[in-house]
């Protein structure tokens, strides 16, 4: 035993590797992927803009949409004398994907107002969130 192996433990590791070569090997049989599948979806934001509690006609309400896997979409809109707006997005989006939503609303000398969200998709294709915005107006110190 010059280096410490004996002619026996080494006859018995080679065995064991030439064995292990000869075993086949298979690969594990996974689930077979399913295709991504892309549905149409349309999200509607519809509610009323006001100002020191009565209707507010004339500010810009806009809707910027990101779907997980989508381009960033745009929709705007004034609301009307009775203070309303209803804004539509459509877009391509797999179920149980997510998508992220900000609502803008401003107009002349109101502070903007700005919110945020995300819903998860299902595989209902109608999106319907309803807001109320109260616009404040901003004071400008001289």
């Amino acid at each position: 035993m010059k280096y410490g192996i004996s002619k026996i433990s080494f006859t018995a590791t080679l065995a064991a590797a030439q064995l292990l070569l000869t075993i086949p090997c298979y690969a594990v049989d996974s689930a077979p992927l399913h295709p991504i599948t892309l549905q149409n979806y349309r999200m509607t934001l519809s509610g009323n803009v006001q100002s020191l509690g009565k209707a507010f006609a004339g500010a810009d309400v806009s809707i910027t949409v990101q779907p997980l896997n989508g381009k960033l979409l745009e929709a705007k809109a004034v609301s009307g004398k009775d203070g309303q707006f209803n804004l539509e997005v459509s877009f391509k989006a797999s179920p149980s994907e997510y998508v992220d939503w900000r609502l803008v609303a401003q107009s002349g000398r109101f502070s903007s107002l700005s919110e945020e969200g995300r819903r998860i998709l299902s595989a209902e294709p109608a999106i319907e969130i309803q807001k109320h915005i109260s616009l404040t107006e901003e004071l400008v110190m001289l």
